[in-house]
């Protein structure tokens, strides 16, 4: 038996040899440093001395933006004027004129290189909110990725570590990226100042395996994936392969899983269920266009089901390229048009808050359209149905969302005659504060009765999608928001708590020990960060710009010693656009062993 396992283990070892050090095979000879420049990277008819639509700008005057030679390839001009303060808000339109009226053809650089080497870029930095990136990818991979300075960044230019390839005929391709869908025809501001390929030696390859290769679908990190700002607010998609493409580079960005957020205030991927549809006309496409001052509004997003489902693509193309695609439904979260055509037709299954005057304790009533109550039989019903749709996908998950705006019902009188059956006490009289749903989060009483309208809509769900699909809650904790979590994960209603962070900053999660315990070993507990960074050296201290290298690693070590199954962040586009990231990425996933149930 010993002679067998070494046996088997020598050829386990053989193969992660290879599959880590797939250039070994072919020697890897060191050479010279290769040096594009910005004139070398585009030929004459490709390129013009002044923007032109159709020609990158070889913009020659460049030396105080740190061009070494003065020369930089630029997709357009920039406009270095502050955004206007009114459009810096969320879910404001950035004008279209701090992007390039036109979109350029790709380049194709033949770096005439053989052998491994580190492939470093010059870039242009945009300080604005509307950051400078290009597109690459080599000949041979089946779409780009985003290339972009790291925020900190202060200069002009900047040079960026992309990745270690090996060359060996291989060409670079270089391309601008679309302009958000509500600017069609333009594209992005990006700039090139050089190519640097430094060379790699044999033992420069093997070293670098953690970046070169994939670690297990098991240990990598899980990425929300807010489709509608990825596709909306910061992009856009024309075909399915522009879908693909999204999942290929949360793939190469060390994702395992990624959460397809498919529900918001409607159901965003298809059109299958007219009362979930969006209910959005071309009166409604003026006066957003009017009030956000841009041409196009929501209709090419809403319109875009129509022809193809975004969800069964990504699902289908993430089987095929070990990433699991997942459904994201917000379940409190109806926050912005347009919204679902259930939302317009049924106004009284919206949430009832009732808030006290402190001084003279009167009771105000009010409605938070936010939230469609799950007390009402008629709303679970809805959600069933939008959950059995995204099912027919091929999904193998769910998840169900209760942050961002909880509760999961209000002071219906539905929910206040039954409380007061069980209790013996009016609701109204639990009532805090303004806002009329303190009570509604905090109670204990409160909490555990609404926990019965969410374990009805868990039982209704099962009955329809049956036991294979993965059910994941994201909640703050597993008692928070109607939470049940060690009962629902033992009787197999649900099978993964996501510990969120909202509300809480970027810090270890306070309640993931809980989260761990209630999922026991018969579920999973995750934890996801923010996209905000914090300092681990200075007690989780927020600072500015995105989760950090040092960051990611550090609450990936923190939840992996927790016995968390798997760590994930929120806003996972985000984390595609940075080489720097990525590599962040993929290294805890490297280092990622949880171990359930400690």
């Amino acid at each position: 038996m010993r002679s067998l396992s070494l046996r088997l283990a020598l050829g386990v070892f053989a193969l992660v040899a290879l599959s880590i050090a797939p250039s070994l095979a072919q020697k890897t000879e060191p050479g010279k440093t290769i040096l594009l420049d910005a004139e070398d990277l585009a030929s004459v008819t490709q390129r013009a001395d002044k923007p032109a639509p159709g020609k990158w700008w070889l913009k020659r005057d460049a030396k105080d933006w740190g061009a070494t030679k003065g020369n930089i390839l630029m997709t357009g001009m920039p406009n270095d004027k502050p955004i206007p303060k009114d459009k810096l808000e969320e879910w404001q339109v950035i004008p279209a004129d701090y992007y390039v009226p036109y979109r350029l053809p790709a380049l194709e650089i033949d770096p005439k290189a053989k052998g491994w080497y580190r492939i470093h870029v010059g870039m242009y930095h945009e300080a604005l909110p509307v950051r400078a990136r290009l597109l690459a990818h080599l000949s041979g991979e089946p779409f780009p990725e985003y290339l972009q300075t790291p925020d900190r960044t202060t200069a002009k230019t900047a040079e960026i570590y992309w990745k270690a390839a090996d060359l060996t005929g291989k060409r670079i391709h270089i391309a601008q990226p679309p302009a958000p869908m509500q600017h069609p025809d333009h594209g992005w501001i990006g700039g090139l100042t050089h190519i640097r390929l430094v060379p790699m030696s044999e033992k420069e390859v093997a070293d670098a395996r953690h970046e070169t290769t994939l670690p297990p679908v098991s240990q990598r990190l899980f990425g929300m994936l807010d489709s509608t700002d990825e596709i909306f607010w910061w992009g856009t998609i024309e075909r399915e392969d522009d879908v693909r493409a999204i999942i290929y580079r949360h793939q190469q960005a060390g994702f395992g899983r990624v959460y397809w957020r498919a529900w918001g205030s409607h159901l965003d991927t298809s059109v299958e269920i007219p009362e979930a549809a969006p209910r959005w006309t071309l009166a409604d496409e003026l006066r957003w266009c009017t009030k956000q001052r841009c041409k196009v509004g929501w209709m090419p997003y809403l319109t875009l089901p129509h022809r193809f489902d975004p969800l069964k693509v990504a699902v289908a193309y993430g089987k095929e390229n070990d990433v699991e695609v997942h459904a994201w439904v917000r379940l409190t979260n109806l926050n912005r048009e347009p919204y679902a055509e259930f939302w317009h037709q049924h106004p009284e299954f919206r949430l009832q808050t009732v808030s006290k005057d402190p001084k003279t304790g009167e009771i105000k009533r009010g409605t938070y359209p936010r939230v469609l109550s799950f007390a009402y039989p008629q709303v679970r019903a809805l959600y069933v149905k939008v959950c059995k749709q995204l099912a027919s996908t091929g999904t193998r998950g769910i998840m169900l969302d209760l942050l961002r705006h909880p509760p999961i019902a209000g002071y219906e009188p539905i929910v206040a005659d039954a409380f007061k059956k069980k209790h013996g006490i009016d609701m109204e009289s639990l009532a805090t504060g303004k806002g009329g749903v303190d009570a509604l989060i905090s109670d204990p009483k409160i909490n555990e009765h609404l926990s019965g309208y969410l374990e009805e809509f868990l039982k209704e769900l099962r009955k329809e999608l049956g036991n294979d699909i993965e059910i994941s809650v994201r909640c703050s904790g597993p008692d928070k928001y109607a939470m049940r979590g060690a009962d629902w994960i033992k009787s197999g209603l649900i099978n993964t708590i996501v510990d969120g962070n909202w509300y809480s900053g970027n810090g270890p999660r306070p309640t993931i020990d809980a989260t761990v315990s209630a999922a026991g070993t018969k579920g999973k507990a995750y934890a996801i960060a923010e996209d905000w960074d914090v300092d681990p050296n200075k007690s989780w201290q927020r600072r500015p710009g995105l989760l950090s290298p040092e960051a990611i690693l550090a609450l990936s070590k923190h939840y992996r010693d927790k016995g968390v199954h798997r760590f994930g962040i929120y806003e996972s586009t985000e984390f595609t656009w940075h080489p720097e990231l990525r590599r962040a990425m993929r290294e805890a996933g490297w280092s990622y062993t949880a171990k359930p149930g400690k």
